[in-house]
């Protein structure tokens, strides 16, 4: 086998890039709560066809190294708020066939909020030696409802 083939064959991805797992659950999440329709996701992202971004969302395709870097750094755009998905009329292509809808650069940013976060599965790894990720509600600790009656105290009877 030549050294060009060695390409596709990493085990793990470059440092700030995400994994298959988060690509694939973030595929189905941009489609399902955000909107972003398969059409207008798959050209964003680079793919050839909507059916694409259909069998790389499912696991039912590869998702290369190559297209990983691209996709992951496209997906960060859109949950940094940069890209946002602007529907077309209905029915109506654009000059070059396109259907409705397509992603514009955002003219003030708001990120993207996931309502969980993910994690490593350790029991899943520990069960069959390897890693899966799951996804767990994100925890925010409630804020002080009451002020702190001894501070106020110690500033009132210092004044």
């Amino acid at each position: 086998m030549r050294a060009s083939h060695n390409v596709h064959r990493l085990t793990r991805p470059p440092p700030g890039v995400m994994s298959q797992q988060e690509i694939c659950w973030w595929l189905k999440e941009l489609r399902r709560r955000y909107g972003w329709g398969t059409r207008v996701l798959g050209r964003t992202l680079g793919l050839s066809n909507e059916a694409a971004v259909e069998r790389k969302a499912n696991g039912k395709e590869w998702i290369y190294p190559t297209e990983q870097i691209r996709m992951s750094r496209q997906i960060k755009r859109i949950l940094s708020g940069e890209l946002v998905c602007k529907p077309g009329r209905a029915g109506r292509p654009d000059r070059y066939g396109n259907g409705p809808g397509k992603a514009v650069i955002a003219a003030h940013p708001v990120p993207l909020v996931p309502p969980n976060k993910m994690v490593l599965d350790v029991e899943h790894l520990l069960r069959h030696g390897i890693g899966r990720l799951k996804l767990v509600p994100a925890y925010e600790p409630p804020l002080p409802l009451l002020p702190n009656f001894e501070v106020l105290r110690g500033m009132l009877s210092d004044g």
